[in-house]
């Protein structure tokens, strides 16, 4: 009887017999590849992505009534990007807060006013003391 190591020796024998009898394979025909003139040109597709981005928020809450530049677009510094809704209401409100600044800036005055006056009382009162 035949054992494995035996049927093992056999099949590689076979094999390699198989292996040489395959004759030579066939030898591809050279084709000239053709010439193509450099232009100089790159085409290339790809994404651009920014270097950074900005967050932005506004000092007065609204809504945006128009958009005046496009996402992606580049901005420079103090560009108006964009305009609010109720721009008369905020205008207005803008003036009121002037008003108030100007008022809290008269009652300052008046009250270095009042102190002046009262220093100048006491200075002149002790004065009238010790010639008393």
């Amino acid at each position: 009887m035949i054992n494995k190591k035996n049927v093992f020796v056999i099949v590689i024998l076979f094999s390699l017999v198989a292996a040489a009898c395959g004759g030579a394979a066939a030898t591809p025909t050279p084709t000239k590849a053709p010439v193509v003139a450099d232009s100089g040109v790159v085409i290339a597709e790809g994404r651009l992505q920014p270097k950074q981005y900005a967050a932005i928020s506004f000092a007065v809450g609204g809504q945006i009534a128009e958009v005046l530049v496009s996402e992606g677009a580049q901005v420079k510094k103090d560009e108006v990007i964009l305009r609010l809704k109720n721009r008369e209401a905020l205008q207005a409100e803008v003036s009121r807060a002037d008003q108030e600044r100007i008022n809290a800036d008269q009652a300052v005055k008046d009250l270095k006013d009042t102190a002046n006056v009262a220093t100048a009382q006491a200075l002149l009162d002790l004065s009238k003391a010790k010639d008393a």
